[in-house]
């Protein structure tokens, strides 16, 4: 691999680090008391939950048919597409415990959707550089 892969590659997993760690340093801080949760929770849950599955699913195809590869990048989808019905049943029977976010949760959001975007960019100048270097 070529030294700029390497830096970018770095750089995406110490953004990613950062990120989780500051995510769950706020969210310990500012969990209310109640049993409320914020509305998409429970999606949330439920896609984490899909793509336990699904990953699982990929690997055992990938291996039924000797090509890991193939099930690897089909299990996330799968998993995906199965979180979601997973998600949506959950926020349905929970609706009555939803609240609204709070100050804290919306600065996390803020925060996430910031550092993943930079995250995209910097793996796709990755993906620009890898196939124009070659």
């Amino acid at each position: 691999m070529t030294p700029w892969i390497l830096f970018a590659l770095g750089l995406i997993l110490i953004i990613s680090i950062i990120l989780v760690i500051y995510s769950f340093k706020i969210k310990c801080k500012s969990l209310p008391k109640s049993k409320k949760y914020p509305k998409g929770h429970w999606m949330g849950v439920g896609i984490a939950l899909g793509l336990l599955i699904g990953v699982a699913l990929g690997i055992v195809y990938g291996v039924a048919i000797k090509k890991m590869p193939v099930g690897i990048s089909l299990g996330p989808a799968i998993g995906v597409a199965i979180g979601t019905a997973i998600g949506a049943y959950l926020e349905k029977k929970h609706e009555k415990e939803v609240r609204p976010f709070t100050k804290e949760e919306l600065k996390i959001r803020k925060i996430s959707l910031i550092a993943g975007i930079a995250v995209l960019i910097i793996g796709i100048l990755a993906l620009i550089l890898t196939i124009t270097l070659r």
